[in-house]
C-alpha cells in the first residue's frame, strides 16, 4: 500500500471548533498546524478536509490523488522479425497494454545516443495500440530498433524494444512483400474430446482476410465447401471453436484451414495435431466382442487372423470375455448379464473403418 501524508494549518476568527479529514477528527497544535498520515488505494483516492467553527460554519476543502499500484506491462510487440522496407514503405508498430494510456514509438540506430523525444504518437483500441511510419526518399539504414513507450493514465512510463530489426534499401522503391502465408497453426498436438467438449482453432495471416476450417477423414477426399467462418480477433489472428457433436465417434480427424487473402489468393494448410471423437461407451456397437480393453466388430473379427488369435488366446487364458447384446446389455460369453462396471474406463473399438474410442 502507498501513504500520504496531510499537512496544513488552519484559522478561524471565533475559533475554531474540530477538524476532520475524512470524517477522522484530527488534532491541530499551538501553531495552527495539522498533519495525518492517510493509507491509500488503488485508483482515484478523495481527500476531503473540513474544519467547522465555534459557531457552526464548516470549510471544506477537497483533493483527489491518484494511485497505480501494480506496473503496466507491455506484450505483442509487432514487427516481432525483422523486416525490409524501401523508400516509400509503410512501417506498421504495434503492441498491447492497459487501455486509457498513450503510446509512441521511436526509431533509432543501433548504439546511438537516446533521443529526449518521446516519439511518434500511436493511436489505441481496447488495448491496442497501433502507429506507422513511412520511409523517406533516398534514406537507408541497417538494424535500425524500435523502441515504444507507454505511458498510463497515472503518469508511470515503461519502454521496451521490439525483437525486430528494421533494414531500408537506398535508392529502391517499395519493397516487394513477402508472399501471404500461413503460421502458428493450432493446435499442434493430438486432442480427445467427448460429446459437447470444444477445441480452440487459430492460425496467423495477412489482416483483413477471411478464414475457415473443415475437420476430415484421414486419407478421405476434401470437400468442395469453404468450411466453418473464423473470426479474426485482432489483426492476423484467425479464431474458431469447434465443439464436438453428441453421437459422432472417430479418430484421427484432420484440421485444414483455408484462408483468402484481401488479393484474392487463397492458401491452405492441415495442422499438425488431430482430433479423436470419444463416445460414450453405451455408445458401442451391438455384437460387439470385448477382451480387456479392447473390442472388436464382428465383422471385423470374422475376417482378421490377428484379431482372432487375441481372441483365442485371452479366452484360453480363463480371461472373460463380454458382448454388447442391445444398447444397455452387456453379457459374457455364457449369456450371463453384467454390469457396464466392468467394463474398462476406455476402450478401443476395431471394424473395418479404423480405430475409434468409447469411454464411460
Amino acid at each position: 500500500e502507498e501513504s500520504v501524508h496531510v499537512r496544513g494549518t488552519v484559522t478561524d476568527n471565533i475559533g475554531l471548533a474540530k477538524l476532520e479529514i475524512n470524517d477522522k477528527e484530527i488534532l491541530v497544535d499551538e501553531s495552527n498546524s495539522f498533519h495525518e498520515r492517510l493509507m491509500l488505494d488503488q485508483g482515484e483516492n478523495t481527500i476531503t478536509v473540513k474544519a467547522t467553527d465555534g459557531a457552526g460554519n464548516v470549510t471544506t476543502v477537497v483533493r483527489t490523488v491518484l494511485v497505480e499500484l501494480e506496473s503496466p506491462t507491455i506484450t505483442n510487440i509487432q514487427p516481432s522479425e525483422d523486416i525490409e522496407l524501401g523508400a516509400g514503405d509503410v512501417l506498421r508498430v504495434s503492441f498491447n497494454a492497459p487501455t486509457g494510456g498513450q503510446g509512441y514509438f521511436r526509431i533509432m540506430v543501433p548504439f546511438g545516443l537516446q533521443s529526449n523525444e518521446i516519439g511518434i504518437p500511436m493511436t489505441e483500441e481496447d488495448g491496442l495500440y497501433t502507429g506507422t511510419w513511412t520511409v523517406p526518399e533516398e534514406t537507408g539504414a541497417e538494424n535500425l530498433l524500435i523502441e515504444v513507450v507507454y505511458r498510463n493514465e497515472y503518469g508511470y512510463e515503461i519502454t521496451q524494444m521490439a525483437e525486430g530489426k528494421v533494414k531500408i534499401i537506398a535508392g529502391e522503391g517499395p519493397v516487394d512483400p513477402e508472399p501471404a502465408r500461413i503460421t502458428n497453426l493450432q493446435p499442434t498436438e493430438n486432442t480427445e474430446l467427448r460429446s459437447d467438449e470444444t477445441l480452440e482453432i487459430s492460425f496467423n495471416a495477412p489482416s483483413g482476410g477471411k478464414a475457415y476450417y473443415r475437420i476430415m477423414l484421414p486419407f478421405g477426399p476434401s470437400a468442395n465447401r469453404l468450411g466453418n467462418e473464423m473470426t479474426e480477433v485482432e489483426p492476423g489472428l484467425y479464431k474458431a471453436t469447434y465443439r464436438a457433436h453428441e453421437g459422432v465417434v472417430a479418430s484421427n480427424l484432420q484440421i485444414e484451414v483455408i484462408f483468402t487473402g484481401e488479393d484474392g489468393a487463397t492458401l491452405t494448410e492441415v495442422a499438425k495435431g488431430k482430433i479423436t471423437l470419444v463416445g460414450d461407451i453405451e455408445d458401442l456397437p451391438v455384437s460387439a466382442v470385448i477382451i480387456g480393453d479392447e473390442a472388436f466388430d464382428t465383422d471385423y473379427l470374422n475376417n482378421n487372423p490377428r484379431a482372432q488369435a487375441k481372441l483365442v488366446e485371452w479366452y484360453n487364458s480363463n480371461n472373460p470375455v463380454y458382448i454388447k447384446l442391445n444398447n444397455n446389455t452387456f453379457i459374457t460369453e455364457d449369456g450371463e448379464k453384467v454390469s457396464v462396471d466392468v467394463l474398462p474406463e476406455l476402450l478401443q473399438y476395431f471394424d473395418t473403418t479404423g480405430i475409434k474410442l468409447y469411454a464411460k
